[in-house]
């Protein structure tokens, strides 16, 4: 998918569309396997913890784990150096926040992917309480974006920063990208780390059995023009992980 393709997604994101009650919670679909993706199955310490948690009586809550490819685009005059990275998409039921000065998110969602040591390295969530996942959800309680579902089954999600203060120091929204520098070509700069501001979004898609498609845009400046983007392909599970006491 081309840069230019992505803009009427750009435009549907800053729409903010309404839930559409003809899609259904991904957590409803019955094609959609459960159980744990492989990357789940190579974290040995994470059946002790749900074991533990059944035995507290823990409560737990709907989580979609996702294997997926994040394959980087150009951009407009190849402005940064698209990276080919693996990451994982989780995607949960929406977490209550009391006080949050955003509204209320349908869902929650946090991509990791890659490196933030190298370019095309992302890290996105729509909340604190998604960052200790695989293993558990929360205890931190903190809304980082408005979340809704597009007419056409897409989560999408934007970056909103009414409930922090100094994004810059308090944000662990991070990617980091390769600039074109270009001095007469296409050079690009070093990896360099920024913050993900306002007009940063993440738009997303579980179909039947599982299959994840969207896209990633990322900004370093509120209202800015982007520094990464990228398409979001791959596969999902659903599950349920406890919550932290």
């Amino acid at each position: 998918m081309k840069f230019s393709h992505l803009l009427p997604f750009i435009g549907l994101a800053r729409a903010v569309p309404a839930p559409n009650p003809s899609h259904p919670s991904i957590f409803d679909n019955p094609t959609i396997p459960i159980g744990d993706p492989a990357f789940l199955k190579d974290l040995p310490a994470l059946s002790h913890v749900r074991r533990a948690a059944a035995a507290a009586q823990q409560t737990f809550l709907n989580v979609s784990y996702c294997d997926v490819t994040v394959n980087g685009e150009p951009g407009f005059y190849q402005s940064w150096k698209a990276r080919n990275t693996q990451g994982r998409l989780y995607i949960t039921e929406g977490i209550p926040s009391p006080g949050t000065k955003n509204g209320a998110n349908i869902f929650d969602v946090y991509l990791q992917s890659g490196s933030l040591l190298s370019g095309g390295g992302i890290t996105f969530t729509t909340n604190k309480y998604l960052l200790s996942l695989p293993y558990k959800l929360g205890p931190s309680n903190v809304d980082y974006a408005t979340v809704r579902m597009s007419s056409d089954g897409y989560i999408a999600s934007l970056v909103d920063y009414s409930n922090i203060d100094n994004p810059g120091a308090n944000s662990p929204l991070i990617f980091t990208s390769e600039p074109n520098i270009g001095n007469g070509g296409v050079n690009y700069g070093p990896p360099t780390r920024y913050v993900a501001y306002e007009s940063s979004r993440l738009l997303v898609k579980v179909g039947d059995k599982g299959v994840v498609d969207g896209f990633v845009q990322l900004t370093s400046v509120a209202g800015g023009s982007p520094r990464y983007a990228a398409r979001i392909t791959g596969y999902c599970m659903n599950g349920r992980t406890p919550v932290a006491v």
